[in-house]
């Protein structure tokens, strides 16, 4: 964020408001590191941990920040009713950044074959039901072939030169063993790219106070 500020001529309002999301991105990123701390230093916590999922997706998109801006991506989330998460923070964490960095990436692909032009964009929709809390993750970037989505998830499946596979893998091990949940792809070919994860309400439950829960 504050590199920002030395690129563009911002007004007073706009140049406070960069530097208190960094300051708020630097609180929470402090906060979370205590509650990794706390997890792995208590064995009870470890048996019964939790993550607030509004929490960790906006941890996630504040990291993520500067490389969605240098590929000309703007990350927009919906529905921001906090749900906590029967799962490991780090875990969850995990999860949210090799979604969005995988987003990002695919719009990079895009920008670089149409330029500088184009402004691409990841929408991160989340909704409740009675009967599970569904995320879904949508990109305006390259888009994959269809045999490209029937393998996305296998054991280092990759399309990217110096790509290890191992992100893709890891979201469907933290979607279908962490969470007990369910993947969907569908995607356009130069167009764009649509995950759908699915949580059964299991694994998740209504939001509680912060000092009840694993991140403050």
């Amino acid at each position: 964020y504050i590199e920002q500020m030395t690129d563009t001529q911002l007004s007073a309002a706009e140049s406070q408001d960069i530097i208190q999301r960094a300051v708020e991105t630097s609180r929470r990123m402090r906060s979370y590191m205590e509650s990794v701390k706390r997890c792995l230093a208590d064995e009870s916590i470890q048996t019964n941990y939790s993550a607030q999922l509004t929490t960790e997706l906006e941890i996630a998109r504040d990291i993520l920040a500067y490389k969605a801006r240098m590929a000309g991506v703007t990350i927009v989330i919906n529905n921001t009713t906090e749900r906590t998460l029967s799962i490991h923070p780090l875990r969850v964490h995990q999860l949210f950044l090799n979604l969005i960095s995988n987003s990002i990436d695919a719009c990079m692909e895009k920008r670089q074959l149409r330029g500088d032009t184009y402004e691409g964009q990841i929408t991160i929709s989340i909704t409740h039901n009675s009967e599970a809390t569904s995320i879904t993750v949508t990109d305006t970037g390259s888009g994959m072939s269809a045999e490209n989505m029937a393998n996305a998830f296998k054991r280092k499946f990759t399309t990217k030169k110096d790509g290890t596979g191992i992100g893709l893998m890891t979201i469907a091990e933290i979607v279908e063993k962490d969470l007990q949940g369910t993947l969907d792809i569908t995607s356009i070919r130069g167009t764009s790219t649509s995950i759908a994860i699915t949580i059964p309400v299991c694994k998740t439950t209504d939001h509680i106070p912060p000092d009840t829960t694993l991140l403050s």
